[in-house]
């Protein structure tokens, strides 16, 4: 059927040559994506925002900067309280082979529908970590911090690919995806979670069943990694972004839909998303943002709405994905200083949901310009807000 099951822990050592090239990518600031071969197709250009002078000593006087760990105590104003926190070495991460150090990439978090109890979901450089942040049955002030209960190992230790991971949930099921070769899709079954008072044994969980897109009936090809996982839970379809058919290479694949409804581990495929404006070239789908459209618009309340953020192609796009056979674009649009649009989220509580977009772009403070309205704005990092009420 496809699916691997038992543990995924292997160790393949990388060639002499990916490695010196993973390392000559990561001196320049990005293992993922290649910034000199597409700035000439950045069609911000064309708008008269980059300057193009000093690019390389920008990107080195940016590359190692690191942020201490903040524990407070923080202004009265933020309304925040510091409780504690897990270490990486808690979380049981290993360094990697060729950094000496460990990562955190993303974090996602389920509550248990039978107790209450909620749990953070880690994605780390040794695969996806598990611990309880809340036990249900106890008062506030007699929690512990957090109980680091185990870990899915990833399916090769040895690469710098560890870097990326990300996670969403479904029927309390996990899914799981990472850039590491033959990772394809991780299934998770969290009720599995449940009575865990800490790691068991050698720690590491085994996941339930591993997706890869070769698997669907239907399907031609496989998806042996991807970048990003995006889920609307109201649909029960999965969205996968910077997806590759190719372990040597990330992206240049449209978003692929999978329909997660009718059996949490037999994926099949759903559609895909080939933009933009047609044409399915040179994609680099890097994030998504897919929810079901309760207004503004009143043209697509109730419908399935995809918000991408397309990295090297510079731009925002929207996407109507009701129809997985008949995608429609709605919108797609660059902006002044793109460099890497990164990620993008609809507001979908208060008076105003569904109107604005908020979003990243992971290199604008490196390649992009200040905003050309206000040029005594510094070359820093921002989030872009758009107005999404038409």
């Amino acid at each position: 059927m496809g699916i691997s099951y038992g543990s995924a822990l292997r160790s393949i050592l990388l060639s002499t040559a990916v490695a010196f090239g993973l390392a000559v990518a990561g001196a320049g600031g990005s293992a993922a994506h290649d910034f000199q071969e597409k700035r000439q197709q950045n069609p911000a250009d064309s708008l008269g925002h980059y300057g193009g002078a000093e690019v390389e000593g920008k990107r080195v006087k940016n590359t190692g900067k690191g942020m201490p760990s903040i524990r407070g105590p923080f202004p009265d104003s933020f309304g925040l309280e510091f409780v504690g926190q897990l270490t990486n070495e808690e979380l049981g991460v290993s360094r990697l082979v060729f950094t000496g150090a460990s990562f955190l990439s993303d974090i996602w978090g389920w509550t248990d529908p039978d107790t209450g109890d909620e749990y953070a979901l880690v994605g780390t450089s040794s695969g996806v970590a598990f611990a309880r942040i809340h036990d249900a049955s106890k008062p506030i002030g007699e929690q512990d911090v957090a109980q680091f209960l185990g870990l899915i190992p990833t399916t090769d230790p040895d690469t710098l690919r560890n870097f990326w991971w990300d996670l969403k949930v479904y029927d309390n099921y996990l899914y799981f995806v990472s850039e590491v070769r033959d990772s394809g899709i991780g299934i998770f079954d969290l009720t599995r979670l449940r009575d865990k008072t800490g790691p068991e044994g050698d720690g590491l969980f085994e996941v339930d069943g591993r997706f890869f897109e070769e698997d669907s009936p239907e399907a031609t090809q496989s998806v042996v990694a991807s970048h990003n996982i995006s889920i609307n839970e109201d649909t029960g379809f999965a969205y996968l972004t910077g997806a590759t058919l190719d372990p040597g290479t990330l992206s240049g694949e449209p978003v692929w839909i999978l329909d997660l409804k009718n059996d949490p581990i037999l994926l099949t495929e759903a559609g895909k998303i080939d933009w933009i404006d047609g044409e399915a070239e040179e994609i680099d789908s890097h994030d998504a943002h897919v929810l079901t459209y309760e207004g503004p618009d009143d043209d697509y309340v109730g419908q399935e709405i995809a918000i991408i953020a397309a990295g090297e192609n510079f731009r925002l796009g929207i996407y109507d994905v009701t129809d997985k056979q008949n995608i429609l674009e709605i919108s797609a649009k660059t902006y002044p200083g793109a460099s890497f649009t990164h990620q993008a989220w609809m507001n979908t509580s208060g008076p105003e949901k569904g109107r604005w977009i908020f979003m990243g772009d992971e290199e604008d403070e490196v390649f992009g310009i200040s905003d050309p309205r206000n040029p005594n704005l510094p070359d820093t990092t921002r989030i872009y807000v758009w107005d999404a009420q038409d």
